[in-house]
């Protein structure tokens, strides 16, 4: 079985690189115009950051919704994997969770009312 963080030599466009299975992974999501100095590195949260836009600009909303729902597929199937699991006492709920609900819904009452 190979570990996903095993470093790896394989064709990628006809050229030689080292990778790891892990990088593969996320290469075979994205998009094709997406260059190996996008995703052939350790990917930060500034690194997806910069992945996303780039995806966006180059492939535009529906591009981008694909990647981004292939991409949460890759992350819930490897947390299953790894055993990871969130319950709701993991969840700290503030204490004006319902005032902030209230406020945000005036916020979008008197946006949709200047439009009308």
């Amino acid at each position: 079985c190979l570990d996903i963080h095993a470093r790896i030599q394989t064709m990628v466009d006809g050229r030689k690189i080292t990778t790891t299975a892990g990088r593969l992974i996320i290469k075979s999501i994205l998009p094709d115009f997406v260059t190996e100095n996008m995703w052939n590195k350790v990917l930060k949260k500034k690194d997806i950051a910069a992945l996303v836009d780039h995806v966006y600009k180059q492939g535009g909303l529906q591009t981008t919704a694909s990647f981004l729902d292939k991409l949460k597929n890759l992350g819930f199937e490897y947390a299953t994997k790894a055993g990871i699991s969130i319950s709701i006492a993991d969840i700290i709920v503030p204490n004006d969770k319902q005032k902030a609900i209230d406020e945000a819904k005036k916020q979008v009452r008197e946006i949709q009312n200047s439009y009308n």
